[in-house]
């Protein structure tokens, strides 16, 4: 399991144990949004100067097309494209509970202007 995704568990449980309210909770959730959402970011962002090393790394016997090639090739590089791709999945599954987050506290918040309204 991811650290992200266990930080991300670890935080909700943490949030439903302390008995925080939906506008605690969503600010647990967009922290852990934002720091998920900035490792995949800085990996997507260097997946460029990753790629002209390695190519670099080769030599310049190779045009840089061939040491591409060479390189996308490789098992480690499929790796570091998985690695982002995790990445990214953890970012999109955070935002997601924070967006599940947001619209629960929204319903609440229609809940007790309708509870208002019948009490008036």
């Amino acid at each position: 399991m991811p650290a992200l995704h266990r930080s991300l568990d670890a935080a909700v449980r943490l949030a439903q144990i302390a008995g925080m309210d939906i506008p605690e909770q969503l600010r647990v959730f967009a922290l852990a949004w934002a720091a998920a959402d900035a490792k995949a970011y800085e990996l997507e962002e260097k997946k460029t100067a990753e790629l002209a090393k390695r190519c670099k790394a080769l030599g310049s016997d190779l045009s840089v097309a061939a040491a591409e090639r060479e390189v996308k090739a490789t098992q480690s590089w499929h790796d570091h494209i998985g690695e982002i791709a995790r990445a990214r999945y953890e970012a999109n599954k955070a935002r997601g509970e924070l967006d599940y987050w947001k619209a629960k506290f929204e319903a609440w918040l229609v809940a007790q202007s309708h509870a208002r309204e019948i009490a008036a």
